[in-house]
C-alpha cells in the first residue's frame, strides 16, 4: 500500500479528520477568545488576538509574494513571534522549513538549495553569537531561488535584494485559508546534511493527529500551563505534545528568555506552569540547581524527557527534587511517538520509554532478515501508523531503502519490549551520534575534518557521556600540526553548527581497519576507555 493508499484509509475509518492547523486553531480560538495562549519574556497574547496577529502577518507575506506551495526558512527564537510566524506561514499554503538556531551558513545554504526556498524568515538570537548580517548576505548569493528576506531592523540591508522588517510585513487581516488538509504543514530537518539533506515532510491532518494524540496521552487540556524550553522547531518540543499540541488543547504555552534553569524556575512560578519537557542533559543542571534557588515550582505537576537516554539516578532525582510525575518518551519526527503512562510505576517510568500514543500504531522488533523477535529479544524497532511519513523530501535514493515490504519504517533504533509491551530504547542500530538530543551523523563530520588542511583521516564515533548522554569523539591523523583550536576555528569558518564539533580529538599515527576496509571503530572504543582506566 502506498502512502496515499494509507492516507485514504486512515481517513475512511476516521482517524485522519481532513482539517488544517488553521481550522484547528479557528476552533480553539473561538471557544477560548480571552484566554491567554502563549506568553513570553515580553507580552502575553490572547487567543482571539493571536489569530488576528497571524492574519495580519499572513496577510503581508502574501503581499509580499509568498504564496501557496512555497517554502519558508524560519530560523527564530521561542517566543510569541515565532508562533505568529509559524501559523501565518501555513495559512497562506506555504510550508514553514524549521532550521534550528545553531544553524550557519552552511546549513542553511544546503537546505535552503534542497527546498528551493522562496523566503528566509530570520531573528537575531545574541546567545547564540551568530553573524546574521553575514548570514543573510550569503544566503541570498547561494540560495538563487530566494525572493524575500523578512528580518529585524538592526540587521544590516546592504544586499540588493528587499529585506523586509516584521513590522513592515503586517497588514490587515486575511480571512481566507489557502492551506489543505494534505499540503505541507512544516518541514523537520533530521540528521546531518551531507549529500542531499534529509528533511521530513509533515502533513496537516497527519501532524495534527500526532500533535493531538501525543496531548492526550500526556494529559494535557485547557488546565495546561507548558512551559517551552527546548526549541520549538525540534519535534518533541512542537508536537510531542509541545506547543501544538498545548494550542490544540486550548492550553497555555510560556517561553522563559532561555533555557538557563534560573529562567526556568523564575517562569514556573511566575506563570504558574504545569508541565515542561527537558533532555537528560538540561535535567542534570536543574536538578543540580534547584536547591540553590528558592523559587516556588510547586505547581510543577510534570516534566516530560526524551531526545536521549535517561540515566536511571538521574531519573530519581527529578521526581524526588521537584516532586513531579516523571513521563519519559520516544519519537521520530519520521513517525512514532512513545510515552509512558503518568500512572506509571516508578520503574517503567525511569527504565522504559513507554508506548505508542495511538492505538493504530504498529510497531515490532526485528532482526537482520526483518523477522519478528520474542518478546525480550534485542532487535531493530521498524513501525507504521497514521502519522509516520512517506518518505523524505526529494530523497528518492533514500526513501527506497526505508521501509520493508509490508510498508514498516525501519527506524534505524535498537530496542526491545518488557513483558507489559513498553518499548526499550538500546542505542543505534546504524551509526548516529545522540548528543544532548541533537542527531550528530559521524560521516557528515569526519567529512568536514578532511576537508581541514592537514587532517589526513578522521573517524568519529560517539561515546557515553553523563552530561550530554553521548559525546563526539574524533581520531585523526595528520600531516601537520593541527590543534583543537585550530580545528574548531575552521568549522566555524565552514559555516558548521557547534554541536557538531567533536567534543573530544586524539591523534593518531595511523586508523585501525578491518579486514572489509572499514575503519574498527569498536576498537578505537576500546583503546580510548582502556586508555582513560590507566589513567
Amino acid at each position: 500500500m502506498n502512502f496515499e493508499d494509507s492516507l485514504q484509509e486512515y481517513e475512511n475509518i476516521g482517524i485522519l479528520k481532513k482539517n488544517t492547523f488553521l481550522d484547528e486553531l479557528e476552533q480553539i480560538c473561538n471557544k477560548y477568545p480571552d484566554k491567554y495562549a502563549v506568553i513570553d519574556t515580553f507580552e502575553k497574547i490572547s487567543y482571539k488576538k493571536l489569530y488576528c496577529e497571524i492574519s495580519k502577518y499572513a496577510k503581508g507575506l502574501k503581499n509580499k509574494g509568498v504564496n501557496k506551495g512555497d517554502k519558508v526558512l524560519l530560523q527564530m527564537k521561542n517566543g510569541i513571534r515565532y508562533v505568529e510566524i509559524l501559523f501565518a506561514v501555513m495559512k497562506i499554503g506555504a510550508s514553514p522549513v524549521l532550521l534550528l538556531q545553531e544553524h550557519r551558513n552552511y546549513e542553511v545554504t544546503r537546505i535552503g538549495r534542497a527546498v528551493e526556498a522562496s523566503a528566509l524568515i530570520v531573528e537575531k538570537n545574541e546567545i547564540e553569537n551568530v553573524d546574521y548580517d553575514n548570514l543573510i548576505e550569503q544566503s541570498v548569493k547561494d540560495i538563487s531561488s530566494l525572493k524575500l528576506v523578512i528580518a529585524e531592523e538592526n540587521v544590516t540591508n546592504s544586499i540588493d535584494r528587499k529585506i523586509a522588517t516584521f513590522d513592515e510585513i503586517k497588514d490587515e487581516e486575511m480571512q481566507e485559508n489557502y492551506c489543505e488538509y494534505r499540503d505541507v504543514a512544516v518541514f523537520l530537518l533530521s540528521g546531518g546534511t551531507t549529500g542531499t539533506p534529509k528533511i521530513i515532510p509533515k502533513l496537516h491532518e497527519t501532524y495534527i493527529y500526532n500533535a493531538k494524540a501525543a496531548a492526550k496521552k500526556c494529559e494535557f487540556s485547557c488546565e495546561t500551563t507548558y512551559m517551552a524550553v527546548l526549541s520549538a522547531s525540534h519535534d518533541l518540543a512542537l508536537a510531542n505534545p509541545g506547543v501544538l499540541g498545548t494550542l490544540l488543547s486550548g492550553g497555555t504555552v510560556v517561553f522563559p528568555q532561555t533555557a538557563a534553569f534560573d529562567d526556568a524556575f523564575e517562569a514556573i512560578e511566575k506563570y504558574k506552569v504545569t508541565a515542561t519537557c527537558i533532555v537528560p542533559a538540561l535535567a542534570t543542571v536543574w536538578v543540580n540547581a534547584v536547591e540553590l534557588y528558592d523559587n516556588d515550582l510547586s505547581s510543577l505537576k510534570q516534566i516530560i524527557i526524551g531526545a536521549s537516554k535517561l540515566d536511571y539516578d538521574l531519573g530519581k532525582k527529578i521526581i524526588e527534587k521537584f516532586d513531579v510525575c516523571l513521563q519519559q518518551g520516544y519519537g521520530l519526527g519520521e513517525g512514532v511517538t512513545c510515552f509512558t503512562d503518568l500512572n506509571d510505576n516508578e520503574e517503567v517510568a525511569i527504565r522504559t520509554q513507554g508506548k505508542p500514543i495511538s492505538e493504530y500504531d504498529e510497531i515490532k522488533i526485528v532482526n537482520s532478515k526483518y523477522t519478528e523477535v520474542a518478546q525480550g529479544e534485542e532487535g531493530e524497532l521498524i513501525e507504521k501508523g497514521p502519522y509516520t511519513f512517506g518518505g523524505y523530501y526529494e530523497n528518492e535514493q533514500l526513501n527506497s531503502e526505508l521501509f520493508t515490504e509490508d510498508g514498516f519504517f525501519k527506524t534505524g533504533d535498537k530496542a526491545k519490549k518488557d513483558s507489559s509491551g513498553n518499548i526499550i530504547i538500546l542505542g543505534r542500530v546504524r551509526e548516529q551520534i545522540n548528543r544532548a538530543g541533537e542527531n550528530v551523523l559521524p560521516d557528515e563530520v569526519e567529512t568536514y575534518l578532511r576537508k581541514i588542511s592537514g587532517i589526513k583521516e578522521a573517524s568519529v564515533f560517539g561515546m557515553l557521556d553523563e552530561r550530554l548522554g553521548e559525546k563526539t569523539v574524533a581520531c585523526i591523523v595528520v600531516e601537520h600540526s593541527v590543534d583543537k583550536k585550530e580545528i574548531y576555528i575552521k568549522l566555524r569558518e565552514m559555516g558548521i553548527a557547534t554541536y557538531k564539533f567533536p567534543d573530544e580529538i586524539h591523534y593518531l599515527s595511523k586508523l585501525p581497519y578491518k579486514n572489509i576496509g572499514k575503519i574498527d571503530k569498536e576498537l578505537l572504543k576500546t583503546q580510548i576507555e582502556q586508555e582513560r582506566k590507566n589513567g
